[in-house]
């Protein structure tokens, strides 16, 4: 399986960037590219919220967001879902 489709099987099942990062023996800014590529894609969607509902948010404690509120959460759309079902997604190193 492509490093792209492992990269997008990884965040579907939550995997940190971070985590992506060490299992796949590459630089995070690099992840964080090809994440930003699935999303202008249509394979992810950005989970991004204005830093101003935070204290209102009950996810507020577990949120993904950095500290200048780029978004570090990804929800898989339709169309990612379409492309890992198309290929058999092997697990990296766990």
């Amino acid at each position: 399986m492509s490093t792209y489709r492992c990269v997008l099987a990884m965040v579907a099942r939550n995997v940190p960037v971070s985590t992506i990062a060490t299992q796949l023996d590459t630089r995070e800014d690099a992840i964080r590219g090809m994440l930003d590529s699935m999303v202008r894609e249509g394979y992810l969607r950005a989970i991004d919220c204005e830093s101003a509902a935070c204290s209102g948010c009950p996810m507020s404690d577990a949120c993904g967001m950095d500290t200048d509120g780029n978004p570090m959460s990804y929800l898989l759309t339709q169309r990612g879902r379409e492309l890992l079902a198309e290929h058999d997604c092997v697990a990296v190193k766990s």
